[in-house]
């Protein structure tokens, strides 16, 4: 029917618009790795750009998993987006353990 039809297309369209910010906060989860690994292991005086940067890639990470969120909250039958939600939910913590390892990292080089 042209009711299912048009379920259906709303469907595939929210799940894709999930998809594009899972890949953000997938990016920003990469780019806070690296800026903890900057941060604990290059140059010192880089130590607090390092951190900078892991706290906005969380920042982005958050910001994607809202808009992941909200379209899956938005499907009819919210159990098809069930895995994008795991899986941002697991991004988001990676990415804020790297952010957490980046400040102790910075914190560390700003000790006496």
């Amino acid at each position: 029917s042209a009711a299912a039809t048009r379920q259906s297309a709303i469907t595939a369209a929210l799940l894709q618009a999930a998809a594009v910010p899972l890949e953000t906060a997938r990016a920003c989860a990469r780019v806070a790795r690296l800026a903890a690994a900057v941060a604990e292991r290059g140059n010192t005086n880089a130590a607090s750009d390092a951190g900078v940067a892991a706290l906005l890639a969380e920042a982005a990470a958050k910001g994607a998993a809202y808009n992941v969120r909200i379209n899956v909250a938005s499907l009819a039958e919210r159990s098809q987006g069930a895995a994008l939600l795991d899986e941002i939910g697991r991004v988001l913590r990676e990415t804020s353990d790297h952010a957490r390892r980046a400040e102790a990292a910075v914190e560390s080089s700003l000790a006496p």
